[in-house]
């Protein structure tokens, strides 16, 4: 697809204020936050406000795992397959995002 990108991994939230640094830094449109928990709390969210406190132009993008308690036994792999949290559905994602904030 000819498209650059970064990746940051987080496994805390806190101090969230250096993934706000690298992303401002860089000067970034666009952020895609990929979690494993629900949309409830968590990285995404400490993200945006900082963001937003900074009065940031950066889109931020949410994907996670959906708000319920998961019900069925398997393996992670296949536990984010089914929320949406694969390869295939990132690279998805992250294109329509793309497109979104290139109009």
């Amino acid at each position: 697809h000819g498209i650059d990108v970064e990746v940051l991994s987080l496994h805390t939230v806190k101090p969230i204020e250096e993934a706000v640094a690298f992303v401002l830094d860089r000067g970034y449109a666009l952020v895609v936050a990929i979690e494993e928990h629900g949309p409830c709390g968590g990285m995404t969210e400490a993200l945006t406000s900082r963001l937003a406190l900074a009065a940031s132009n950066v889109r931020v993008a949410r994907m996670c795992a959906p708000d319920h308690f998961v019900h069925e036994v398997a393996d992670s792999s296949e536990l984010r397959c089914r929320a949406g949290l694969n390869a295939t559905a990132i690279i998805t994602r992250v294109l329509v995002e793309l497109d979104a904030v290139r109009c």
